[in-house]
């Protein structure tokens, strides 16, 4: 049933219930006044009638606000109730959400990196150069960025964060490659330098030492070997042996195989 027609036959009844209500006060105005059997028994009918008439509107009337009040809770009263209950939870979602939030603000905080100038200004297209007063002094993510509502500086911009670190990450491992080769090179210099400081201390206490040692054993045996020189010349000139008829050849033989322990 349309709103339309349900209001049209709702004014009906109304209009028949006023109708009705007329008759009636009619009749019992008529019932004050002295009338004949037959009109008496006509309005007894008519009373009737009208009554059934008033409560069948009634009726009507009451099915009609019944219908109209579950129409109404349908209509009105149970949205209203889910959007409550919905306001309700998107509220209790908030307070917690809220509540994480303040939270978060005060656990979270930007680390404390620093980039290297050349790394900024390759990544911030320019937009970070009044930062750069040294390239040999590097930059802090704080005074990049900041989390704090109260700042001036941006807040953190997820896609050019990330790929700060990842050409200040490049950067420092090509760097930290280079100092562990030049660390190894330097290892080993030092390592050639110590064996040739061994070697040169050696070869300093060999000269110093050792040679000395030995040419003055080179020159004890160079004067031995002058004495018996001498002593062996004294000692074939000696008369004894001329009249022995011993001629040097025969001397020098003799004095070999007693050095050599060897008998004839």
């Amino acid at each position: 049933m349309s709103g339309i027609e349900s209001n049209h036959d709702l004014s009906t009844d109304v209009e028949r219930c006023k109708l009705s209500l007329g008759n009636l006060e009619q009749l019992l105005d008529s019932a004050t006044q002295p009338t004949d059997p037959k009109t008496s028994l006509t309005m007894k009918k008519n009373f009737i009638l009208e009554s059934c008439a008033i409560k069948s509107a009634h009726a009507s009337l009451q099915s009609r606000k019944a219908m109209a009040k579950e129409q109404f809770v349908r209509s009105t009263i149970i949205p209203y109730n889910q959007k409550q209950s919905r306001l309700l939870r998107f509220d209790g979602e908030l307070k917690a959400l809220q509540k994480q939030l303040t939270f978060l603000k005060k656990v979270m905080y930007l680390p404390n990196i620093s980039f290297t100038p050349d790394v900024v200004l390759a990544v911030s297209d320019g937009k970070y150069t009044h930062l750069v007063k040294d390239k040999a002094v590097p930059i802090s993510l704080l005074q990049i960025y900041s989390l704090s509502p109260e700042s001036e500086l941006p807040k953190p911009v997820y896609s050019e964060f990330q790929q700060l670190v990842r050409l200040e990450a490049r950067k420092r491992i090509l760097l930290q490659i280079k100092y562990d080769l030049l660390s190894q090179a330097k290892t080993q210099l030092l390592h050639t330098k110590r064996q040739w400081a061994t070697r040169d201390s050696q070869l300093s206490s060999f000269v110093k030492r050792d040679l000395q040692r030995v040419l003055k054993g080179i020159a004890n045996v160079r004067s031995d070997e002058a004495q018996q020189d001498e002593s062996f010349k004294s000692t074939t000139k000696n008369p004894l042996i001329s009249d022995c008829g011993l001629d040097d050849e025969m001397v020098i033989e003799n004095i070999n195989e007693e050095q050599t322990g060897e008998i004839p």
